[in-house]
């Protein structure tokens, strides 16, 4: 419930029960680093979000095998 200025209360619903009415999106993050970028051999992170109508919901890291 969201209080207005002129007294009245706005109800904001972000998700839906109705699964139908929910954009689910799944972004993908590859990054280099900087001080290796002329090698053969890059540093990358695999990210991966989970949102839902815009809310980034579900973050996950993924690493390599090996590393923690």
């Amino acid at each position: 419930m969201l209080n207005l200025d002129n007294g009245k209360n706005v109800y904001l619903e972000f998700l839906s029960n109705d699964t139908t009415r929910n954009i689910f999106q799944v972004t993908h993050q590859i990054t280099m680093d900087k001080e290796h970028k002329d090698d053969v051999t890059y540093k990358n992170r695999y990210d991966v979000t989970v949102l839902i109508n815009g809310l980034p919901l579900v973050q996950i890291e993924l690493k390599r095998s090996g590393i923690e």
